[in-house]
C-alpha cells in the first residue's frame, strides 16, 4: 500500500488587521505568529480606503488591483491578480468588505494576497466578526507572540557569544553615513531606470533591473519595497514596475 500526498491547505484564521501588524514572521517557516498562533491565511472584514487597477502583464481582458485595507485597528495593503472588469467595478472605495486571504512579508511589510472578496451591505456583520475575535481572546484562546530579541540569542547560541561593544566605533557610523548615501544613489538609479520606461510606455521587469544595476534579488527587493513605500513606484504585475510621474 503506497502512501499517496495530499494538499494541506492552512485554515483561515478571523482576526483583525492589527493582530497582523504586531505578529511575528518567521522567514524560515514563512508563517506569521500572532497571538492566535501560526498564521498563513487571515479572514478580515474590512473598509476599502483606496484601490489602484492596472492591467495584468500576460491577460488582456482581466487587470490586477491592490486595494489598501482598514478595519479600524490598522491598514493593510492587499493584491488580487487577474480580476474580470464587471467584478473590479463592484469593489468601490468606501465598501465595507469580507476578505479572505494569504499573507506575505515583502521586507518586512506585511501584506495580503486575496483569494476572496465579498461586499457587505448589512453591518451586523461587522458587529459579529468584531464579537467572535473578542469572545476568542477574553476566553484565553491565544498565546504569546515569540520575542524578536529571543529568537536573536537562539541564534547567538548557536553561532556562538559576541561582544555588542566590538562592533561599535566611530569609524563605523561614519562608513555608515557613506553606506546610506550609496544607497540612495542605487535607488535613484533605479527609479530612473523605472521612470523612464513608464514615460515611453513600457514596463520594467525584475530581470531587467537585476542586469543592469548587477545587484543581489534580495537587495533589489529592498530598494523597490522603499521606492513603493515612498510612493514613487507601484507593482503593476508581478516582478512588473511603474513609476507614478
Amino acid at each position: 500500500m503506497t502512501e499517496t500526498s495530499q494538499y494541506v491547505r492552512f485554515p483561515a484564521i478571523r482576526c483583525w488587521i492589527k493582530h497582523v501588524l504586531d505578529a511575528y514572521y518567521d522567514e524560515i517557516e514563512n508563517v506569521f505568529h500572532t497571538i492566535f498562533g501560526k498564521v498563513k491565511r487571515v479572514r478580515l472584514i474590512a473598509t476599502i480606503k483606496d484601490k489602484y487597477e492596472f492591467p495584468s502583464f500576460d491577460s488582456e481582458t482581466t487587470s490586477n488591483i491592490n486595494l489598501e485595507l482598514d478595519d479600524g485597528t490598522g491598514l493593510i495593503r492587499a493584491s488580487k491578480w487577474k480580476v474580470e472588469p464587471e467584478e473590479i467595478a463592484r469593489y468601490e472605495i468606501g465598501n465595507l468588505a469580507y476578505f479572505i486571504g494569504v499573507l506575505q512579508s515583502r521586507e518586512g511589510v506585511p501584506s495580503l494576497r486575496i483569494e476572496i472578496i465579498k461586499i457587505i451591505s448589512d453591518p451586523n456583520e461587522f458587529l459579529l466578526h468584531d464579537a467572535i475575535i473578542i469572545k476568542k481572546i477574553k476566553s484565553g484562546e491565544i498565546v504569546e507572540i515569540p520575542i524578536v530579541d529571543q529568537k536573536l540569542n537562539e541564534m547567538g547560541n548557536d553561532f556562538g557569544e559576541y561582544d555588542d561593544n566590538s562592533i561599535i566605533s566611530p569609524q563605523m557610523s561614519q562608513q555608515a553615513l557613506e553606506d546610506n548615501k550609496t544607497e540612495d544613489s542605487i535607488k535613484e538609479m533605479i527609479f530612473s531606470i523605472i521612470e523612464e520606461n513608464s514615460h515611453n510606455g513600457k514596463d520594467t521587469h525584475l530581470k531587467e533591473l537585476k542586469i543592469k544595476m548587477q545587484i543581489t534579488e534580495n537587495k533589489l527587493k529592498r530598494y523597490i519595497r522603499d521606492l513603493e513605500q515612498t510612493s514613487k513606484i507601484y507593482m503593476s504585475d508581478e516582478n512588473v514596475y511603474q513609476s507614478w510621474d
